[in-house]
């Protein structure tokens, strides 16, 4: 999906497996990588200053804010 233009689309799916499987086995190598990546992410909303966190251009987001697409409800919910 990234090189369709809906960046961090198969994070969201990774995230969603790696915490299926947490809960399903207790595993915490599982969780440990979930922290992880979730830590990582902070670290991108801290350094993009609004909260934001995506692998979207600036154009790209303001372009997507500004439209009433199903897209940007499915990038910013």
């Amino acid at each position: 999906m990234e090189a369709r233009g809906i960046a961090g689309h198969s994070l969201g799916h990774y995230l969603t497996a790696l915490s299926q499987q947490f809960a399903a086995s207790g595993d915490a190598r599982f969780r440990q990588r979930i922290d992880y990546l979730v830590n990582e992410m902070a670290e991108c909303q801290q350094r993009y200053g609004d909260g934001y966190i995506g692998a979207l251009q600036p154009l790209e987001l303001t372009t997507l804010r500004d439209s009433q697409g199903w897209t940007l409800a499915m990038i910013l919910t």
